[in-house]
Parts: C-alpha cells; sequence; structure tokens
C-alpha cells in the first residue's frame, strides 16, 4: 500500500464516520419530531458513531474501494427504524424524513466547502502548507464524500431515501406497491452497483457527482 493510498484512507475514516453518523441521526431527529419516538427510543439520536455504523458498510467497503476501487467514495449505516403509523402525517412525513439525511450531507458538503475556502485565504508558507494542506485534503475528501453520499441515496429507487420520497409522491396505490417491491430492487441495486450492465453508473450518476463535486472544490478556491 502506498503512501498516498494510506493517507486518504486515514483520512476517509473520519469524514466517513461524521458524514454516516450525521445523516443517520437527522433521519431519527425528524422522525422524532414528526411523531415517530422509535429510533429515539433505540438510542439513534446521538452524535455517537457507535450506535450508526456497520461494519461492512461504513469501514469495510470504503477502504477497499480506496485500496482496490477506482476511487470513488461510497459507504452506508444502519438504516434508522421508522414506523409510519406513529407520523402525524404518514406519507408526507416519511417524505421529510426521508430527505432529512440526503439533506444533512448536502449541508456538511457546504460546510465543508466554507472552511477549505477560509484555509485557502491564508497566505502561502512551507509552514502553512505543512500545518494546512491536511486539513486541505480532509475537507476535499468530505466534499466528495458527502456529495457522494446525498447524490446516491436520492436515487428513486426504495429503500434508497430517493425512493422513499417517490413513494409519498406518487398515488397512493402505486406508492404501496412500489414499497412492497423494496426487497426485489434493492437486489437490483446491488446488482446495478456491481456491475452496471446499462452504464447508468459511469455515464449519468458518477459524472453528475463528479460535476457538483468540482463546482464546489472551485467555489473554496482551488483550480481543477
Amino acid at each position: 500500500m502506498d503512501k498516498e493510498i494510506l493517507l486518504r484512507i486515514l483520512v476517509l475514516v473520519p469524514v466517513a464516520l461524521i458524514a454516516i453518523t450525521y445523516h443517520e441521526l437527522m433521519h431519527a431527529w425528524v422522525a422524532d419530531k414528526l411523531g415517530d419516538p422509535t429510533a429515539r427510543q433505540l438510542g439513534r439520536i446521538t452524535f455517537n458513531p457507535i450506535h450508526h455504523i456497520d461494519l461492512f458498510g461504513t469501514i469495510i467497503i470504503p477502504i477497499l474501494l480506496q485500496i482496490y476501487g477506482n476511487g470513488v467514495l461510497f459507504g452506508y449505516a444502519k438504516p434508522v427504524p421508522v414506523n409510519v403509523h406513529n407520523l402525524r402525517s404518514p406519507r408526507r412525513g416519511m417524505m421529510l424524513v426521508a430527505a432529512a439525511g440526503p439533506g444533512a450531507n448536502a449541508l456538511l458538503a457546504l460546510v465543508s466547502t466554507f472552511l477549505l475556502f477560509i484555509i485557502n485565504l491564508v497566505p502561502a508558507s512551507p509552514i502553512t502548507a505543512f500545518l494546512l494542506n491536511p486539513l486541505r485534503v480532509l475537507f476535499a475528501m468530505s466534499i466528495n464524500f458527502n456529495v457522494i453520499l446525498m447524490l446516491f441515496n436520492l436515487i428513486p429507487i426504495p429503500p434508497l431515501d430517493g425512493g422513499r420520497i417517490l413513494v409519498g409522491l406518487l398515488p397512493e396505490q402505486v406508492g404501496e406497491s412500489l414499497a412492497r417491491a423494496e426487497p426485489i430492487l434493492m437486489l437490483g441495486l446491488i446488482f446495478l452497483i456491481m456491475f452496471d450492465p446499462t452504464g447508468t453508473l459511469n455515464k449519468i450518476l458518477w459524472p453528475l457527482m463528479q460535476g457538483i463535486v468540482n463546482f464546489l472544490l472551485n467555489l473554496s478556491g482551488i483550480n481543477l
């Protein structure tokens, strides 16, 4: 393992933990505010990542992608349990709960962009480079990871957040049928990620993600 990959992994761990923890925390917090205490009772309204991480999805997959993959940042956590029947407005409430996760990642990406912009205003010198370059790598990776996590979760396929939003937007019977097909759709989604036979990810999703990341990096003062 070369030094560059090792550095990426060392930076990736805190970035992934913060992004995924905040994503799940916001699902739980919004669900609680809208009437469902399930996640709160299970201790999911917390910044403690231990309550949210999935060993395989949060740690092993992102590291393997850095070592053997093409540098794409991706990971997931334990889903937040939501009892839709406890929500004061089940369909609207479930949409808001689902949107809270990607919204959290959008906020983290924007905060990382702002902090990177502030760092880039510091006059260059050997000392500032030594002190600030690790932070530049950290915030740049935070932008990358949070944008990918946000957009991937907005894919309109249950059980992703975008799929749950779509279920709420569709006519009730159609939405319920789509929700019942969640296990089959999940298998199809995993197959798409692994093999991408239609080229959807390579031709549409990954370029869109990279375009947003590049836009935010340019806003921060990094010329690409």
